[in-house]
């Protein structure tokens, strides 16, 4: 998974066509993507659950879309599949 805005990288498992009901996982060949820019996000972090404190960066629109789909998890919201 990309998020190119914020030029990170992570990666789930299997082949999930809907991201919220994958797990996690370590981004696999995670060199590359470093060599060229990348962040690599931590599996861990992604799975945490999502809290009103996590939308504060956010700009209203966004936050607002976000408590519309009610993700669970912060991976679902960095690497959004509700656009």
């Amino acid at each position: 998974m990309l998020n190119p805005a914020i030029r990170l990288v992570g990666a789930v498992s299997g082949d999930h066509s809907l991201v919220a009901t994958a797990e996690f996982v370590t981004v696999a060949g995670a060199e590359v993507f470093l060599a060229n820019g990348f962040a690599i996000a931590d599996p861990l972090d992604l799975a945490t659950s999502l809290t009103e404190g996590h939308l504060l960066p956010l700009k209203d629109e966004e936050a607002e879309q976000v408590r519309y789909h009610q993700p669970d998890r912060v991976g679902d919201v960095v690497f959004n599949w509700f656009d």
